[in-house]
């Protein structure tokens, strides 16, 4: 027994010493492989994790840049202009606004509150007194500032632990405005007054946590790791054939489970979170674009109101010639036309002859006959019938002479003496009279069409179907257009001149160039108090097509020139205008392409819009 015994215990180790030879190999093989692929899976997915970090941060700090400037350029110049006061305290003050500074750093706090681990800060090296950060600035805002005022336009990051927290920190310079220069340089508390526009005027920053969006590596991580414990564990499991041990793998692959899924809700929950603050900034630029809209459409309507008066007269005029013609011919057709086949039934061959070649004498000249007939014809006219030993010489001279016939009287000595010469010449006089306010009323209707048309075409220009259409724009037809909507307010007391020296098109929106156009002729009517001169040149200068305007005010003073492009700036009454036309100007052309410049001296102010031609577009494309 104890022989057999002993071979037993041999023979089992000689089996296990074989399989370890055949397996271990196998086994270590197994494992580096799969180490290297979970090596460099984890490698990659961190780069894809510092990736995402960067381009959500960015998109954050962008945003809340974009608010800050935005909200500078419109809604605080236009509360200065009310005599709104801006100021950090605004919640103690009635009445008053958030400085933009104040607004953004709220909002930070707002963003932190709703987000958790997302910080804003704004730091500067030129702080006001009541914003100097307390222990001063840390490493990396040094750092952030350095850099960004030799490269304003390139942003500043790292990636470092705070609180035993991975973060990303992402900076972007925040650049002196326009409308911010004049307020910073006069402030009595101001550190700094010599600032100009483009000057890094401080430093935007937003951190967030970098296991907002590296939950993906930590999961290569895990699954690397639960494969490699996997096979150690099988390899265990087929060398001892412990029952404890293949329970403790069991053990551990439920507790890797329960990790993989608690990271993976994680994930979920983070990439959630980023996504209701993103579309929280794009809500609010959203919003800020519609009341942005609105305004413009309000300048539009202004505008639009301006016209209505010349509008309505320029209707009311023909119309009113439409209707008085109208009832006149009703008039002549009821007492007079109803006579006329007892005239000519009582007229011999001779004397409806006559009929015919005053008839026929009347519509050849027609278009050449005035309608009030000159005094002095009407006179030696008057004369010439007397002498002749005609009677009733003056009515006779006033008849011929609304007929028309006048350079035919001499031949007509032999109707003029009969005595149904007042029946033929009344029932010529007749159809004369229809045809002549039938003209009138051609003329008046054309003349209404124009207008409406012209109306028409600046409301809704051609058949675009969107804002944003691109097309090639007949600038001559289009500046008609305008100048019809104007003609009642320059037909008096003002002189257009218009120098068209190129017919050649441009490319551009034609609803937009129309109210570029209706905003510069306006502005120089308003200026000359509608009494002077404007000039209209098209030309064209090398690869571009100008579009000029120079008018005989005043001019514009110089302490004010550096400001006319500025939005809700305005020197005009109340009700002409909220200040936009010409910020609405420079912006449609500049997005199309072209530029907008101005001289002005007392006299002449030349306002020029330079625009590309269609020929040079279609040769780029």
């Amino acid at each position: 027994m104890s022989s057999g015994k002993g071979g037993f215990s041999f023979l089992d180790f000689k089996i296990l010493n074989i399989e370890s030879r055949i397996l271990l190999p196998f086994f270590l093989g197994c494992l580096l492989l799969v180490l290297l692929l979970g090596l460099l899976l984890f490698y990659f997915q961190m780069k894809n994790t510092e990736t995402t970090a960067i381009r959500n941060v960015k998109v954050i700090t962008e945003q809340l840049l974009a608010l800050r400037v935005y909200y500078s350029d419109n809604i605080v110049k236009k509360a200065l202009k009310e005599k709104t006061e801006v100021t950090y305290k605004y919640k103690e003050v009635p009445k008053s606004i958030p400085l933009p500074a104040t607004m953004v750093k709220e909002f930070g706090i707002h963003l932190t509150n709703q987000f958790e681990g997302i910080r804003v800060e704004l730091f500067s090296r030129y702080p006001f007194p009541n914003r100097g950060k307390k222990g001063g600035l840390d490493q990396f805002e040094k750092s952030a500032l350095s850099s960004l005022e030799k490269t304003p336009e390139k942003p500043y990051y790292v990636f470092e632990e705070i609180d035993s927290v991975p973060y990303i920190r992402y900076a972007l310079a925040d650049r002196m405005q326009p409308s911010c220069v004049g307020c910073h340089n006069t402030h009595p508390e101001s550190p700094k007054r010599d600032w100009k526009v483009g000057d890094v005027r401080g430093i935007l920053e937003v951190s967030m946590p970098v296991n907002k969006t590296e939950s993906g590596a930590d999961l290569i991580l895990f699954f690397t790791i639960a494969i490699l414990i996997g096979l150690g564990t099988i390899f265990i499991v087929n060398l001892t054939r412990s029952k404890q041990t293949e329970a403790m793998i069991l053990d551990l692959n439920a507790n890797l489970e329960l990790k993989v899924e608690s990271r993976t809700e994680e994930l979920n929950k983070s990439n959630a979170e980023l996504l209701r603050a993103i579309h929280s900034l794009e809500k609010l630029m959203n919003d800020l674009t519609k009341a942005q809209s609105q305004l413009l459409l309000s300048e539009k309507l202004a505008a639009i109101g301006q016209l209505a008066a010349g509008m309505t007269h320029e209707l009311n005029t023909p119309l009113g010639a439409i209707s008085s013609s109208n009832r006149a011919i009703l008039e002549i057709i009821n007492k007079e036309v109803r006579e006329i086949p007892n005239y000519l039934s009582n007229l011999n061959e001779v004397e409806f002859n006559w009929f015919k070649v005053l008839l026929e004498e009347s519509q050849s000249d027609l278009s050449n006959n005035d309608i009030l007939p000159n005094r002095k014809r009407k006179a030696d006219l008057t004369r010439f019938l007397s002498d002749s030993g005609v009677e009733n010489p003056m009515i006779v001279a006033g008849m011929i002479l609304d007929i028309g016939a006048d350079r035919i009287s001499n031949q007509l000595i032999e109707l003029f003496q009969s005595e149904k010469c007042l029946d033929i010449l009344k029932a010529v006089l007749c159809f004369v009279t229809i045809n002549r306010l039938s003209k009138v009323i051609s003329v008046a209707t054309g003349k209404a069409t124009h207008v409406v048309g012209a109306l028409k075409n600046y409301l809704h220009p051609g058949d675009k179907s969107k804002e944003e259409d691109m097309s090639e724009i007949d600038l001559i037809s289009e500046m008609e257009t305008i100048l019809v909507l104007y003609q009642y307010k320059i037909k008096h007391g003002v002189e257009i001149i218009k120098n068209y020296e190129t017919e050649e098109r441009c490319i551009g929106n034609a609803n937009k160039l129309n109210q570029v156009w209706i905003n510069l002729i306006n502005n120089g009517l308003q200026s000359m108090d509608y009494k002077g001169k404007i000039e209209i040149y098209i030309q064209k200068r090398e690869d571009w097509i100008v579009v000029s305007f120079i008018d005989s005010g005043p001019g514009i003073p110089i302490d004010i020139q550096a400001h006319i492009f500025d939005a809700f700036f305005t020197t005009k009454k109340h009700g002409e205008g909220v200040g936009l036309g010409l910020d609405i100007c420079k912006k449609i052309i500049e997005s199309i392409g072209g530029r907008i410049e101005f001289e002005s001296l007392p006299g002449r102010t030349r306002f020029s819009v330079w625009l590309r031609p269609a020929g040079i577009i279609k040769k780029s494309e």
